[in-house]
């Protein structure tokens, strides 16, 4: 699971977690981490404008509870200095390839978008997405689909920008061609498109598998297989809604 400065991760079902600290740029701005096996790990940071944070909001501890123990929890490490750069979009994407221990940065950008969900299918085969809106100063606003064959580059496969109120959320890979990609022309519209992006070729081309929906928001996808699957959404009032994909 991803934390504000790293990913925590157990391989004994929850009992125990070792967590990893990635150099970020900008403190504090993690999101999302995926590790499609035991040494490799992908993990996203950004942060979108704001500029009413308060100290101490951008950071977390992890608590762990142990079903039968009485050994006392260590002392969780002090928080990182909360990040500065909070009046602009910031984006990082980064990699290790020896279980958290060293990490390489493949993407950092300032100005423009800050990442969502990341998910892999195979050590090199990836999807990663994207968002930033115009009337929070975005450089080029609207959502973003990033793909990468070689575990090293990721290239944009597709850019949803015709009003810059674009949102993507979630995604998931169901084999090196195929992955769903959810979220909604604008959020919190009523008339709004959802987004249920949908390739078969590996990022050449995207249907949206929408079924005409409209107002709401994709906020989760899990697919069970290529023909059968789930999504979590909110409607433009907040109220949230499961849909079945069949």
């Amino acid at each position: 699971m991803a934390g504000p400065s790293g990913p925590c991760i157990s391989n004994n079902g929850g009992k125990d977690y070792t967590c990893h600290r990635v150099p970020l740029k900008n403190e504090a701005t993690g999101r999302y981490a995926v590790s499609p096996s035991k040494d490799v790990i992908y993990y996203t940071a950004g942060n979108w404008p704001r500029t009413d944070v308060i100290e101490g909001q951008l950071t977390a501890q992890l608590k762990v509870h142990r079903r039968t123990t009485s050994t006392p929890l260590p002392t969780p490490p002090p928080p990182p200095p909360l990040n500065q750069n909070l009046t602009i979009y910031t984006a990082e994407l980064w990699k290790s390839i020896d279980g958290g221990i060293h990490w390489k940065n493949l993407i950092s950008e300032e100005g423009s978008y800050y990442f969502n969900d990341i998910d892999c299918i195979d050590d090199t085969h990836c999807i990663v997405i994207a968002e930033g809106f115009a009337n929070d100063g975005s450089l080029e606003p609207g959502a973003r689909i990033y793909t990468t064959s070689d575990g090293e580059t990721f290239e944009l496969s597709h850019f949803e920008n015709a009003t810059g109120t674009e949102s993507f959320m979630t995604c998931q890979m169901l084999s090196t061609e195929e992955h769903w990609v959810g979220g909604t022309e604008a959020l919190g519209s009523k008339a709004a498109q959802m987004f249920m992006f949908h390739s078969k070729d590996g990022g050449k081309s995207y249907v949206n598998e929408n079924n005409n929906f409209t107002g709401y928001s994709v906020t989760d996808v899990d697919f069970v297989s290529s023909e059968h699957g789930y999504a979590t959404v909110l409607d433009s009032t907040h109220i949230c809604t499961l849909l079945e994909y069949k």
